[in-house]
């Protein structure tokens, strides 16, 4: 009779998932909230007359600005599966392309009809949330 083995990776590859998509989550309501004192106003007059560097300038704002996101859906990603990402991206790179092309157009639709959810459910139930 086979004995059941306690493997801690997975519980603690949920912890630090848990961990990232808190930080994530932090990094998105600091984002929202530095829009609310100010930051959208700073951004246009950063990117309204374009000097030497402005698309230098507005690709690095860009980036910092998406990066909360992204460690939000790795962490969700990761809390979900159980799995690291680089081990999820590795099984991925490995599927047929068909299998990818298939998933890929999946994940989008599903990806696009969350976030018209959650943009219907704020515009109908707080729609002075994007007043900044």
């Amino acid at each position: 009779m086979p004995q059941p083995h306690n493997n801690p990776i997975p519980s603690r590859i949920r912890k630090i998932a848990l961990l990232k998509a808190l930080g994530g989550l932090g990094g998105l309501v600091a984002v929202y909230w530095l829009l609310r004192l100010g930051l959208k106003d700073l951004l246009l007059r950063l990117t309204a007359d374009p000097p030497i560097g402005s698309r230098v300038v507005t690709c690095l704002l860009a980036g910092l600005l998406s990066a909360p996101f992204i460690l939000f859906c790795v962490g969700v990603l990761e809390l979900t599966t159980g799995k690291p990402f680089r081990r999820l991206s590795s099984a991925w790179n490995q599927m047929n392309e068909w299998k990818q092309g298939g998933l890929s157009f999946l994940l989008l639709w599903v990806g696009m009809g969350i976030v018209g959810l959650v943009l219907y459910l704020t515009v109908r139930y707080w729609p002075d949330i994007w007043n900044f």
